[in-house]
């Protein structure tokens, strides 16, 4: 279950998600995305398609026609859409809330690996997918603003999950020199300040093929153009699933650390 995280401009951010997917399922991988952004749960626009179904409509009795709460997309790619506040489930019947978190233990099994989009602002489910994701992505921008932001990030992360695996992607590069030096100075402000190590899974560079795939509607890697971000998004997938704690086998079930967490903050 990995979760990637930005500041509050990185539309980039869903980006990379929707993208990483496409290549991991490329792959012969069976992957899973969860769009945990409720200000701008974007997955489904980058994907060309209308939103699904609410995940309160797992709670409902079936009555004949199955709701369409967890969309599919290319090469197989399923998508959710975690767009309720999650403290809310423990409010409903206890029927309800048994449909809703078996709905999710099946989205979770049916997945060799979980992409979660999540929000910079940590509060509500956010603060919670923090806590439990098993490994963590920020995007980092390559102005400095901006990497002031990421490292903002990265330590209200920390304060949350003190020890949790971290990786960086470094982001709207204009050669690979810059991103060397991006990763450097955040290594370095990382260490000194936070005394943590976080892994580089790569960069994407600042390609106006980024904007017009969001504009079309189409994501990158469905595109004939091969272009040089499009080259790194095949890097970064495979640095990706090498990460020990990016893939679900052999893991704790991340739903069900969930639901604890959710009933025992009631």
């Amino acid at each position: 279950m990995v979760a990637v995280t930005g500041d509050h401009r990185c539309l980039e951010k869903s980006f990379l998600v929707c993208n990483l997917a496409i290549e991991q399922a490329r792959r012969r991988r069976q992957v899973g995305i969860v769009d945990a952004d409720p200000s701008f749960p974007d997955q489904a626009f980058l994907w060309g398609r209308r939103p699904g179904d609410s995940l309160t409509r797992l709670a409902e009795e079936e009555n004949g026609q199955e709701p369409q709460v967890i969309l599919e997309g290319p090469l197989g790619i399923k998508l959710l859409s975690l767009d309720v506040d999650l403290h809310h489930i423990r409010e409903l019947p206890e029927s309800s809330r048994e449909r809703i978190w078996a709905g999710l233990h099946t989205f979770e099994t049916d997945s060799q690996m979980i992409l979660i989009d999540t929000p910079a602002l940590i509060q509500g489910n956010a603060h919670l997918i923090h806590r439990l994701a098993h490994q963590i992505v920020v995007m980092v921008p390559s102005d400095p603003l901006g990497m002031m932001d990421a490292y903002s990030v990265i330590k209200r992360i920390l304060a949350i999950r003190p020890g949790v695996p971290l990786s960086v992607v470094i982001y709207q590069v204009r050669m690979v020199s810059e991103a060397q030096s991006i990763f450097e100075q955040m290594t370095r402000a990382l260490g000194e300040f936070l005394n943590v190590r976080v892994v580089n899974l790569g960069y994407l560079y600042a390609d106006i093929n980024i904007e017009r795939s969001i504009l079309q509607r189409t994501p990158l890697c469905l595109t004939p153009a091969r272009s040089r971000a499009a080259q790194c998004l095949a890097q970064i997938a495979e640095r990706l699933w090498i990460q020990p704690d990016s893939r679900e086998k052999g893991r704790r079930s991340f739903f069900h650390d969930l639901r604890q967490a959710v009933e025992v903050s009631g």
